[in-house]
């Protein structure tokens, strides 16, 4: 179903290129428009990247977040981080995993108060599914083994002397 809808958007946005934009109706124009917008929110909300630089010299974690249109960039104390860890969820469709770092409660000492007080908040109303001194590195879960490979991966270079 959804291949066929972006076929025919495929195909609409061709002809929008191709030919000139007065030959579309007035409801191919508001349908090609409205396709364009839900297409751009789902991209919004659903592609983003995670980019985790554990740096020993400098004794911090750096985790950048980036989507379409915002970046986010957090860092943590190194010296605070105490294992990385596997969240997993189960539905009909089977186990999903994640990676998830698990800090000492230092890390929530060192955050900025506002910061502080919204992650233990949100925690307390079910917002957030980790406890807060934990982080996900992804806010999704996924089907694939490279969570646990990356997990194991992790814990071997935290418990690595420098």
């Amino acid at each position: 179903m959804l291949s066929a809808f972006l076929l025919m958007f495929v195909v609409y946005l061709v002809r929008a290129v191709m030919l000139d934009w007065s030959t579309f109706s007035m409801t191919e124009r508001a349908a090609l428009l409205g396709v364009a917008s839900v297409m751009a929110a789902v991209l919004h909300f659903h592609i983003h990247w995670v980019r985790a630089e554990f740096d020993r010299a400098s004794g911090r974690i750096e985790i950048t977040r980036r989507g379409l249109i915002y970046r986010k960039r957090e860092v943590y104390s190194l010296k605070a981080l105490e294992s990385v860890r596997i969240d997993q969820s189960s539905d009909s469709d089977g186990d999903s995993h994640r990676v998830v770092l698990v800090f000492s409660d230092r890390m929530l000492a060192e955050l900025d108060p506002a910061e502080r007080d919204r992650l233990v908040s949100r925690h307390k109303q079910g917002f957030r599914q980790v406890p807060p001194n934990e982080v996900p590195l992804t806010l999704y879960f996924s089907g694939i083994s490279s969570p646990q490979d990356a997990a194991l991966a992790l814990n071997r270079w935290i418990a690595r002397p420098d």
